[in-house]
This record gives structure tokens, C-alpha cells and sequence, in this order.
């Protein structure tokens, strides 16, 4: 979404909210930390929101000892539509005046929905899909169509940060024209496209206790005109089903209308993407054109260069129900590996995987491991695979026999010819939950990730020379960043997390594109030398956590600092 219509919108509502006071003095102010459950292709773990953007708030007290929860009403909650507004420099949330907890000890269920409204009702909000989403005019209709919704139960009062997880409650279609037989070298390109989606109601009722959103009235004369980009035609509908044999979707080619249908009744799924593939023949001599479906999918969201800062691509997704048997898998598919661009796995993955990734994926630019899970490596084998010299990663027990850990590779590769050349144990290197050292070291095609929602250690040199982009938000769970992680990256801002421990040397020197303020967690423990050289855009106020004793040599050299520097009481020396 672009950030311009955000503030469009924005300007539509006027007053503060009713914020309601504490009912004891200790009691904590909300803080929120909001992002987007989506495919993301444009930053490397991106929350999705961008500077700007308005999200509204709700929360609704426990009662009885926090043992019920309590109700969403329209009004009188314990927070009722309070708007947090979204600063990219400092990467926070901010309401326009404090939103407080009850007390110190009233748990809380957090409600949470974007754009920014004014509901008049909790249960049946009233909201429309734009029928021009086409972005030919001033009028933004692909970005004020979308809506997302989160929830989260249970919160107990304190100062930390709420993680909010926002899903997309619309549904989304994507209908690609694919150049078939019939057309001249480049005559296909240069005709004159538009896609509308048919005998859909834009208008729907949202509860907003649930996310929950029912369609309403019937549907529009006039279709919604598609936006069209690099991947085809998409738009935004609203979750419904559409009739058998009724036209899903108006094409004109060079001026002519086709109408699309299907024998069958089909559903528009609420979070999920559809794509059609089209193929589109010109027939001779008669210069009719003919179209036939090759390829129908209900996917994940993928994020777009309209929503929230991403943009569409495919991906080609892998299961791996064994870690380290990544490649096998996408052998075993008939896939060439040096052939792919974005590739999201789910699943179990090792070391061996990483390094498959990075040795073999020759462009792989975009990875996706939200839904894996990083088992650690037991052992290794290598030999010859149909000839092919090879290194094996496994995570069983180390094999008694050589004819054992034979049979483990063939079991991978069962249609392979197998010669083992030996096998040997690799102690504490890979644990689990742990990306290991130069897991994509000098991969100059990566441009974007997505980490594993389970991180606990990100190893040396991980991403060095990779041309990662855009926003950082490292996962919770990590307690130590390994040396030169992600030097000399193309970051844009970084977020670190809140039980960070370690930061290695050069953990990110000469990350020049990365700007705002750095804020450290007061869990570090341990900075390295020129952990932040050469990062020239970073500026306003450093402060140390207490917990460091030390400031090695070079770490901030070469920053732009210009507020404060606060030094805590505990630092022995400065290097």
C-alpha cells in the first residue's frame, strides 16, 4: 500500500479517542508492535506496515481473577478504537495520548484492525471494496480495499510490547495472461489489456471480535477494474462464492470482451490469493482469440508493491518432512535447482539445506522459512551421488556402520547410484533452532528472507555479501548475532530483539543504507568490536544498555550520532 494513500485516508477521521484511565496508579501503558501475516518478497523478515499507516485498538478486561474473558461491546471497553500510528524511523507505534491497562493486574484481550475507522458497530462493521482498483487515478481503490484484523488473549499488563499478528480478511485474486500460439515477436506485449472481476457484492459486514467477514447486498453491475503489474492482473474481493457458469472475469484484448466462466461454483477464500493462469492463442486466418485455462491455485497471501511494501511473486514451495532432504525434493519434483528465483520451505531443514541453498540455487533471490523449523546436524556424509562428489547433512543417531549410513543416503536418494567415502560426527556445531555459520555467505542473488518463527542463534557471517534490502526485524527468540552477520547488507532499518544477548564483531559494519535510531535491548550483554562501523545514516540519541561492561574499539566509528549518548554506570572501558 502506498504510504500516500495511507495519509489520504488518515485525514478522514477527526477527534481524539475516548481513553479511558487507569484505575490504579502503577498501571502499565499498551504498547503495540504490529505485522502482517504474508508472504513477504521485498524485506528481509518485514513487518509489513509502513510509515504512516493507522491501525485501531480495542481491549476488553478479564473479570474473576483473569479466569473470563470478557465481551467486545461497540463502547465502555477498557480501550475503545484508540488509533496507533505507525514511525518507520524509530520503528513504533504511537497513540495519540497513553493507552493504559486497567492496573498492574487485570489481563486483557487486545482487538486489533486496519485501516482506521469508526466503527459504529463491533459486529457488523460496515466496509466496501473500491470498484476502481486499477491506480489510473487519484483515487488508490487496490490499497483502501484491503483490511486486516488480529487478535491477542490473555495479555498480562506490562510495558513490553505486544506482538499483534495482523491477517488479511479479503480475499485476493490474480489473473495472469500468458502469451500463447498465433502472435508475431512482440505483438502480444503491446496489446491493449484489462481484466474485471465479475458477479462479485463489494459490500460486507466485519466483526470485529473475530475477524469474521459476511458479504452483503448483491453484486455490482459493474465489475472491479483490476490493477495491473509485473505478475498480471489483481484485485481485492470480498470473501464470497460466485455462481457456476457465471462470468468470473470480463478480459478485452486489443478491444475486444471475452467473458470468463467455470462449470462449477467458485469460492473467493477469506486470507488465501487465487491465481488464474490464462493462456491467450490468436487463431489464424481468422485473427479470433481463443483462451484456455492452464493453471488454477489458492495460495498464502503474497505481499505486492500496493500492500504494504511487498511485492508479488511465486514461490515454489517445498515440504520437507526429513531435514536435509531439500534438494532430493526438489529433484524428486523434476525441478532444476540453478532454475529458481523464490523458494519458501516448510517443515524440518539442517545445515546441509543452507548450504544447498547457497551453493546450488544459482538466482534464488527470495527465501521464505516462516514455517520451518531448524533441526540440528548429527553428522555428515560424503561420497559420490551418480558421480557426483557430495556432502550429506544428517540429524539421526550416528550410524554404527558404514553400510548403515549407506543406506540412510539411498533411503534420500532412491532412484541414485551410492558410493560412500566416509562419514564423521559434527559434535555441538549445528544445534537446533540455529542458522549456521555462512549460511548464505557471499550469495549476491539474496535479496530478500524470511526467518523461522524459532531462532535462537544466528552464526558468523550468515548473510555477509548478500544484497539483503529493505527492513530487519530479527526474531525474538534470537540471543546471539554471530560475527560480520549481515556486513555490509543493504538493510534500510533494523530492529533488534528484546532477549538479544550477543552482538558479534562487524555484526553489521558498512551497512550504509541503514538509517533512523538504534536501539539497543536492555538484555545485551556483550557488543563486538566495529559491531556498527560505517553505518554513516544512523543518527539521533545511543544509549547503552547497563548491562554492558564494555565498548570495543571502532564499534560506532563513523555513524552520525547527533542527540544524546547515554553511558551506563556498568561500562569498564571504551576501546
Amino acid at each position: 500500500m502506498s504510504c500516500a494513500a495511507l495519509l489520504l485516508m488518515a485525514g478522514c477521521t477527526t477527534g481524539l479517542e475516548d481513553l479511558r484511565q487507569p484505575s490504579t496508579s502503577d498501571a502499565p501503558v499498551i504498547n503495540i508492535d504490529g505485522s502482517i501475516g504474508q508472504i513477504y518478497t521485498t524485506r528481509v523478515d518485514d513487518g509489513g506496515f509502513c510509515d504512516g499507516d493507522q491501525v485501531g485498538l480495542y481491549g476488553v478486561n478479564y473479570t474473576d481473577d483473569n479466569t473470563n474473558a470478557g465481551t467486545l461491546l461497540d463502547e465502555d471497553n477498557q480501550v475503545d478504537n484508540a488509533r496507533y500510528t505507525f514511525d518507520e524511523s524509530t520503528w513504533t507505534w504511537k497513540s495519540q495520548a497513553p493507552v493504559y491497562y486497567k492496573d498492574a493486574e487485570t489481563n486483557i484481550d487486545l482487538y486489533a484492525y486496519y485501516p482506521y475507522g469508526n466503527p459504529k458497530s463491533v459486529t457488523e462493521y460496515a466496509f466496501e471494496v473500491q470498484q476502481d482498483q486499477s491506480g489510473k487515478n487519484a483515487n488508490e481503490g487496490y490499497a483502501m480495499s484491503d483490511f486486516l484484523w488480529g487478535k491477542v488473549e490473555n495479555v498480562k499488563p506490562s510495558e513490553a510490547k505486544v506482538k499483534i499478528k495482523f491477517n488479511h480478511r479479503m480475499a485476493c485474486v490474480n489473473v495472469v495472461l500468458v502469451e500463447g500460439e498465433g502472435f508475431e515477436e512482440a505483438e502480444f506485449d503491446n496489446l491493449e489489456k484489462n481484466v474485471l472481476v465479475m458477479n462479485t457484492t463489494r459490500s460486507a459486514h466485519i466483526n470485529l471480535a473475530t475477524g469474521l467477514v459476511t458479504a452483503t447486498g448483491k453484486p455490482a453491475n459493474e465489475g472491479i477494474l483490476m490493477k495491473q503489474n509485473a505478475e498480471g492482473f489483481r484485485a481485492i474481493v470480498v470473501p464470497q462464492t460466485v455462481a457456476a457458469m457465471s462470468p468470473l472475469f470480463s478480459i478485452t484484448i486489443d478491444g475486444v470482451e471475452y467473458r470468463f466462466k467455470k462449470d462449477m461454483d467458485f469460492v473467493y477464500e477469506a486470507g488465501k490469493q487465487s491465481k488464474f493462469s490464462i493462456q491467450i492463442n490468436k487463431k489464424t486466418p481468422t485473427g479470433e482469440y481463443e483462451f484456455v485455462l492452464t493453471d488454477t491455485e489458492m495460495v498464502d497471501w503474497i505481499a505486492d508493491l500496493d500492500s504494504h511494501g511487498g511485492e508479488a511473486r511465486q514461490y515454489y514451495v517445498v515440504h520437507c518432512d526429513e531435514p536435509g532432504s531439500l534438494k532430493a525434493k526438489i529433484l524428486a519434483d523434476g525441478k532444476n535447482p540453478a532454475k529458481i528465483k523464490n523458494l519458501k520451505v516448510s517443515g524440518k531443514i539442517n545445515a546441509g539445506d543452507f548450504y544447498f541453498m547457497r551453493d546450488e540455487m544459482e538466482i534464488l533471490q527470495s527465501i521464505n522459512l516462516k514455517e520451518s523449523q531448524i533441526i540440528g546436524a548429527k553428522w555428515t556424509w560424503n561420497g559420490y551421488i551418480d558421480g557426483e562428489n557430495r556432502k550429506e547433512y544428517f540429524c539421526t543417531e550416528y550410524p554404527a556402520t558404514t553400510e548403515e549410513a549407506t543406506a540412510q543416503v539411498q533411503a534420500r536418494y532412491p532412484e541414485s547410484t551410492i558410493e560412500t567415502n566416509r562419514t564423521s560426527g559434527t559434535g555441538s556445531e549445528f544445534p537446533d533452532n540455529e542458522i549456521p555459520s555462512g549460511a548464505f555467505s557471499q550469495k549476491s542473488t539474496l535479496v530478500n528472507f524470511v526467518f523461522p518463527e524459532k531462532v535462537t542463534k544466528i552464526g558468523g557471517n550468515a548473510f555477509a555479501g548478500t544484497t539483503l534490502s529493505g527492513a530487519l526485524i530479527i526474531p525474538d527468540d534470537v540471543v546471539e548475532i554471530g560475527a560480520g552477520v549481515f556486513e555490509k547488507t543493504n538493510i534500510t532499518s533494523l530492529q533488534l530483539p528484546t532477549n538479544l544477548k550477543v552482538i558479534g564483531s562487524s555484526a553489521f559494519k558498512g551497512c550504509s543504507s541503514m538509517a533512523g535510531s538504534l536501539i539497543l535491548p536492555e538484555s545485551l550483554e556483550s557488543i563486538g568490536n566495529q559491531a556498527f562501523e560505517s553505518c554513516s545514516m544512523l543518527g539521533g540519541t545511543l544509549s547503552l544498555p547497563s548491562k554492558l561492561t564494555e565498548i570495543p574499539a571502532f564499534c560506532f566509528d563513523f555513524c552520525n550520532f547527533t542527540g544524546d549518548l547515554i553511558i551506563p554506570d556498568n561500562i569498564k572501558s571504551i576501546g
